[in-house]
């Protein structure tokens, strides 16, 4: 099965495997076992595979195929259209007539039968309308219509984001945002609401709390807590760092230990919208997915998966389930943060719907994705569709040269008294400087505050590579 294919069927999947219960959760199924940070050779990481893989994604944009009047949008085409707007997303194609294409189908916003159809259109439309180098009038064009003129609150905020994130300091935003007011003065879309409050707070920006009251905090007692810092721009890789239940930071070999991870989503999206980056706030840790089956290779790699719960989501322990109040949300951070509204994003992620995080590698080579180009900082991480993707290469002989997860799934065993568990806390840091936060950085921070060092060696690189 190739990558392609497994997109499509991804989130029914995971439901299936939620609601069957195939996955026990009990203490045990959260334990590392034996095999989980073995590696071996991948057939689907070749050269030769990769190239098959390109070819598979080229043949479904035919031109042919994404013709609406030989593929009209209805029930028989949608899986023809689920792969030609897969296949737009990954190779970022802006040709006229796929814009064009793009336009005809968001038209459909007052109907019905066609939402599977217009939410993978607008996820696909939004990610090209704001690639880099591409003005696409058409497609502006038709996102101000939809704020005018459509009755869907979801795909009114979609469009409301996708012309906020192309041109964030327009004079037109203040009246966006009044035209949709008076058009939903008692909308009960609390997607429409929080893309608007996301909105305003990007026009007027609250200062950061202070960083150190967030990381001397315990959100909970008896608990590691796993700190992900990321920039506002989600292309640039975030800095994870790990308390363990003591609420010590875990060193290795003298330095704070620390893995890059990235958050941007695939489709340029907020953390509000489905498939949109990974939100900030706070998830819960509880176990980990089992390895993968082969054919899912490409889209987990080959380590086991960490399971990371969002407010208000099925499937969580009842003692770690994180509050489906926001008021006791809010009390699990410092007083000096529970006024802010970005480290809420987790929380109403969840209300609106989202779930089924995880933190997991990749098999993808690095240039599947053709957005990865233009974030060359990040280059060699995958982009994910909420997840933090963490980094895993091959050569091409589909020899693995090197992966983060092991190290990742050994520390927070560790941190957590041998199990996966705990909590994780997802923080923006705006800043002009344009690079990653670095381990200096937070250590400095760690200092001032006198947090005392836990500088125990622990053992969490992966095993050593085979020649």
């Amino acid at each position: 099965m190739s990558r392609t294919f497994f997109c499509l069927i991804l989130s029914t999947a995971l439901m299936l495997i939620k609601i069957s219960g195939s996955i026990a959760q009990t203490p045990y199924s959260w334990k590392l076992s034996s095999g989980d940070l073995d590696f071996k050779d991948q057939p689907e990481a070749t050269a030769t595979a990769r190239q098959e893989q390109k070819k598979e994604t080229y043949s479904w944009l035919r031109p042919e195929r994404y013709n609406l009047q030989v593929n009209p949008l209805n029930q028989s085409t949608e899986r023809i259209w689920r792969e030609i707007l897969w296949a737009i997303a990954l190779e970022e194609v802006k040709y006229p007539e796929i814009e064009e294409t793009l336009n005809k189908i968001l038209a459909f916003t007052e109907s019905h039968s066609q939402e599977t159809i217009l939410k993978r259109a607008f996820q696909s439309a939004t990610e090209i309308y704001l690639a880099d180098g591409n003005s696409s009038p058409i497609l502006k064009d038709r996102f101000i219509e939809i704020i005018n003129n459509s009755n869907n609150p979801k795909w009114v905020a979609i469009a409301l984001e996708a012309l906020v994130s192309k041109e964030p300091n327009s004079p037109d935003i203040p009246n966006w945002i009044d035209i949709i007011r008076r058009r939903f003065p008692h909308t009960d879309s609390i997607l429409l609401q929080t893309t608007i409050e996301d909105v305003l707070f990007r026009l007027r920006p609250q200062s950061l709390p202070p960083l150190k009251d967030l990381l001397t905090w315990q959100l909970v007692p008896n608990q590691s807590q796993l700190y992900v810092l990321c920039r506002t721009d989600r292309s640039i890789l975030c800095l994870a760092i790990l308390k363990d239940r003591k609420g010590n930071f875990l060193y290795d070999q003298g330095k704070l230990w620390s893995v890059p991870l990235l958050t941007r989503s695939l489709h340029g999206l907020r953390s509000q919208f489905e498939h949109g980056q990974t939100p900030a706030g706070i998830f819960r840790i509880e176990g980990k997915m089992p390895r993968a089956e082969a054919r899912y290779f490409r889209a987990y790699g080959q380590f086991p998966l960490i399971k990371l719960y969002l407010p208000f989501e099925d499937g969580v322990s009842s003692s770690g389930a994180l509050p489906n109040n926001l008021s006791s949300y809010k009390s699990l951070l410092p007083p000096s943060w529970r006024g802010y509204f970005p480290i809420e994003e987790s929380f109403w992620a969840g209300k609106i719907g989202r779930g089924l995080i995880r933190i997991h590698g990749s098999g993808e080579g690095q240039d599947f994705f053709a957005s990865s180009a233009r974030f060359p900082a990040s280059y060699g991480w995958n982009p994910a569709i909420g997840c933090l993707s963490a980094l895993e290469l091959y050569d091409q002989f589909g020899r693995m040269q090197k992966a983060d997860m092991p190290k990742i799934l050994r520390a927070i065993s560790q941190a957590s008294q041998g199990i996966i568990e705990g909590y994780m806390i997802l923080v923006e840091i705006p800043s002009e400087n344009k690079q990653a936060l670095t381990v200096e950085e937070i250590q400095s921070i760690l200092r001032e505050s006198a947090v005392e060092d836990n500088s125990q060696t622990i053992k969490v690189e992966p095993p050593a590579l085979s020649p």
